[in-house]
């Protein structure tokens, strides 16, 4: 086993916080992570440390190397499905507690008044820009559940 260095324990482990370090420093601990999600059984992990691994010794960007770059002209961004994902679970996260989705969205586009005990939700809905349409929470539970035949 080659010698960690000063900043190691004896197995490769850092003994200081990894955003302290050099930059070559955390490139070799970014490796060694790689390296582990490679070995990991989980088809995921196995895909996430290619994909880091090809990144760091190509130079392409993050989000080519693991495939996550969307084709051109297309809306959906890593970032944009997750602020769709936020907006989606705020929505159902209100609807949930209402005893019907219509009367849910009544509120979020202010045909009824909220009530004050949900009155924290309803400003997050609003400031995420929930979508309010007659269909909104079930387009919502089927992006986030998926469809189910």
């Amino acid at each position: 086993m080659t010698d960690p260095g000063p900043w190691h324990d004896p197995y490769g482990r850092p003994l200081v916080p990894i955003q302290s370090m050099t930059l070559a420093e955390r490139i070799v601990q970014l490796r060694r992570a790689a390296g582990r999600l490679l070995a990991d059984e989980d088809g995921a992990c196995r895909w996430l440390g290619a994909g880091l691994l090809e990144w760091l010794e190509s130079g392409r960007s993050l989000d080519a190397a693991l495939d996550l770059r969307p084709p051109l002209g297309s809306r959906h961004t890593v970032s944009g499905l997750a602020r769709q994902a936020m907006r989606d679970r705020a929505l159902l996260r209100f609807a949930n507690q209402f005893a019907c989705d219509r009367r849910a969205l009544e509120i979020l586009r202010g045909e009824r008044p909220c009530p004050p005990e949900y009155r924290d939700m309803y400003d997050l809905a609003i400031a995420l820009g929930v979508p309010t349409g007659p269909h909104a929470v079930s387009r919502a539970r089927r992006r986030v559940i998926g469809k189910r035949r």
